[in-house]
Formats: C-alpha cells, structure tokens, sequence
C-alpha cells in the first residue's frame, strides 16, 4: 500500500507469535523489512488475481486466507470497497 512511514514491527512480531507461516505481499517493502525482523518470509506479488490463484493452490486443507491490507493502496483501487470486490471476484474465478 501507500507508505504512509507507519512502523510495522508490532504488527508483524504479534501475526508471528500467532503461528502465520506465509505473508504475501502484493506491495510494501516497509512491512516486508517487519516480517523478515519477526522472522517470517515475506513473498512479494505484484497482481492480486495471481496472489489469489497462489494462495488457493497451496492452502492447506482448514487454513485461512485473509486479505488485511496495512496501509491504504492508492493508485490501484479506486477505494476500500473496489480493493474488497476485486479480492472476491479473484476468488471467485480462482475457485
């Protein structure tokens, strides 16, 4: 998303104690820099029907795919409500 110089450390340290195996990054090299001090392996993908198609393919059976955007993605959806359509119909088509 928009680098907005928000500090992501906390957040990344408490999604690790959480047990999160896979982050994936669509943008956010600030976050990425957080999940690799955590400890975790940041993959970073550029289109979401790609990270979409990615995720399902090698969700284990019961897991959870979320999308949480951390900072606000001007430039590339209109608005919340789009980034959330377009999050579903990727689903959707990926289904």
């Amino acid at each position: 998303g928009h680098d907005r110089g928000y500090d992501f450390s906390e957040l990344a340290q408490r999604v690790s104690d959480l047990g999160v195996r896979t982050y994936i990054l669509q943008n956010g090299n600030r976050v990425a820099e957080a999940i690799r001090a955590a400890g975790g392996t940041p993959i970073m993908i550029s289109d979401l029907d790609e990270i979409v198609h990615d995720v399902l393919a090698n969700l284990p059976p019961n897991s959870i795919c979320l999308l949480s955007p951390a900072s606000p993605s001007f430039g590339q959806f209109k608005n919340f409500v789009e980034r959330g359509e377009q999050f579903f119909a990727a689903i959707k088509s990926a289904a």
